[in-house]
């Protein structure tokens, strides 16, 4: 009654025989109080002392399956939130020099998903360029040293159109006051 289904079972066995080994088959099993859990069965097939024996394991990934599909449905609710408002996230760390950004920030700039190279000089060329010189003052000046701020600006997009963005971040810093990081959003005001 381990096996709820004799035919995975079947197939088991008949991998294990072809191949003496199998790992990581991921099936569900029964538990003793009735409850199906699913799991990762590997198992190998040995010989001691001239006797045929089969060593396994079996492992119980039940609740990391329930939190991934947790996570991807929280992260599809997150996208399509940005969706709706028009407000991407992005992700700057300050050793690498790369930003990352969400698949709305890449809507809102018309640019494919992984086109950008998350450098600071590609970001610029993408600026609207009467408000270059205010993006690079911000980038050195003293208002890069704040730990939240806001800025608009224009962008050209691919096609030659102009869009307004309100950009918003904060900062972290390590112990000594260095900014390490930025995690921020872009939102597209065109409209308003």
């Amino acid at each position: 009654g381990l096996w709820p289904n004799p035919e995975l079972r079947g197939r088991w066995i008949a991998e294990l025989q072809r191949t003496g080994r199998i790992k990581n088959y991921e099936t569900t099993l029964n538990t003793k109080s009735g409850q199906q859990r699913t799991v990762l069965v590997s198992a190998e097939r040995i010989q001691l002392d001239g006797e045929e024996c089969l060593i396994g394991m079996v492992h119980d990934v039940t609740e990391r399956l329930a939190a991934e599909a947790a996570l991807r449905e929280s992260e599809a609710q997150l996208r399509e939130a940005q969706r709706i408002g028009r407000i991407g996230s992005w992700d700057l760390d300050f050793a690498r020099r790369h930003m990352v950004w969400s698949d709305e920030v890449y809507r809102i700039y018309e640019r494919a998903p992984g086109s950008f190279d998350g450098s600071f000089r590609s970001l610029l060329e993408m600026a609207h360029p009467d408000d270059r010189p205010k993006l690079q003052a911000l980038y050195k000046g003293p208002v890069a040293r704040a730990d939240n701020h806001e800025i608009e600006h224009r962008t050209v997009t691919p096609s030659g159109s102009i869009k307004h963005l309100r950009v918003h971040w904060e900062m972290f810093r390590d112990a000594r006051g260095k900014p390490v990081r930025a995690v921020g959003t872009a939102q597209d005001i065109t409209e308003q």
